[in-house]
């Protein structure tokens, strides 16, 4: 059985379970995307000095276009050995990982892959030099791929994505449920995917990743309990760049110590976080103290924010009903995460017409110190 198959089932046992609004977890599934379109991709080099002042090391796309890379995909199951599972019958802490990347062009018209819901498993990595790194967090009771509108559109832009199962916090297996517990868990999970992915740059035994990934240049987002998530790593590990917290509505008080670029986004009918989740959201950006944008999406929901929408369009809480169409929602994301990350990661200061701009009339967008 697909992966996609049993997300459907799952998540319609989810929807049965908790009525026409949705559910108070967090949203699943993955998008169906296909390989990039056609182009000329950009060269992977050097670190950047962020903050688009320093000369390009990167090609400018645009961001709201898919890229010029076809995009690959792999699943892995990785073991933090210096972790025990807290949960677990005294086993090391081991996460289902799916991980996308810049494919060359001996993917294109390949097979999309059902592991990775968008890439092509297993292609050839493109090019030559080092790719950025992006962490991708999912949402309580959620899984890896629950956002791969995102994830694969980013590879597509040549980033090298990285996503995992915050285990026992997924759909298939919510024992840890959203406490402080689990929030400690997540962020140590998200550091060590970061710790693995230096490790295959240095050594990779299967090859594909020796020399590829950029970990000087490192970018995390994730949804709701990942974007609370996203925050609290961007204020525990220097390494994470700049950050993208979607919807991230939450209790936990944060101290002001986020000083990183950090792009905020706001459901403005989220049934899920509710209004007090929405006004977290609106005092985390007022407390970010580096580069800032909060942008309010009108009448998305909170499961806009992934592709639960395609697999059961009346699921309630952004699927259906009042609320826009989740892809329109998807479009905004895409668009404002790749020129995030094209200027503060690849340090291509054309993406800051990008930032500064409003081509969508139903997001409010608010700014301080981005350009």
């Amino acid at each position: 059985m697909s992966l996609r198959v049993q997300l459907v089932i799952l998540a319609s046992t989810l929807a049965l379970g908790c009525g026409s609004s949705g559910s108070s977890d967090d949203g699943v599934g993955g998008s169906a995307g296909t390989s990039g379109t056609a182009g000329s991709p950009g060269t992977a080099g050097s670190p950047g000095t962020g903050g688009g002042t320093g000369a390009p090391r990167f090609q400018y796309d645009p961001p709201g276009e898919r890229g010029p890379f076809q995009v690959g995909v792999l699943a892995k199951s990785l073991v933090d050995e210096s972790r025990d599972e807290r949960l677990g019958m005294g086993e090391k802490r081991t996460l289902a990982t799916v991980i996308w990347y810049p494919a060359g062009e001996s993917a294109r018209g390949q097979p999309g892959s059902a592991v990775g819901e968008g890439g092509v498993e297993n292609a050839m990595i493109a090019g030559e030099g080092r790719f950025p790194l992006v962490v991708f967090s999912h949402g309580n009771s959620g899984v890896n791929i629950q956002s791969s509108f995102l994830t694969t559109h980013l590879a597509s832009h040549g980033y090298v994505v990285i996503s995992a199962d915050h285990t026992f916090n997924t759909l298939g297996n919510n024992l840890a449920g959203l406490t402080e517990e689990t929030l400690v868990d997540r962020v140590a999970d998200v550091r060590f995917l970061v710790d693995v992915m230096t490790e295959l740059d240095q050594s990779d035994p299967d090859g594909m990743f020796t020399g590829r990934v950029d970990v000087e240049l490192v970018g995390i987002s994730g949804h709701s309990f990942g974007g609370v998530t996203t925050l609290r790593a961007m204020g525990e590990d220097p390494r994470f760049d700049v950050g993208a917290p979607l919807t991230a509505g939450g209790t936990t008080s944060f101290p002001n110590v986020v000083t990183n670029p950090t792009m905020h986004f706001l459901a403005t009918d989220d049934a899920t976080v509710t209004a007090v989740g929405n006004q977290f959201i609106e005092t985390m950006y007022q407390n970010s103290a580096g580069p800032k944008m909060l942008l309010r999406v009108e009448s998305a929901g909170h499961f806009s924010f992934t592709i639960i929408c395609e697999l059961i369009p009346d699921f309630g809480d952004g699927c259906g009903g009042p609320f826009i169409d989740s892809k329109m929602v998807h479009d905004v994301t895409n668009f404002y995460e790749t020129a995030l990350f094209g200027f503060y990661l690849k340090d291509v200061a054309e993406y800051a017409d990008d930032l500064t701009s409003t081509p969508f009339n139903f997001v409010q967008v608010e700014r301080s110190g981005m350009p």
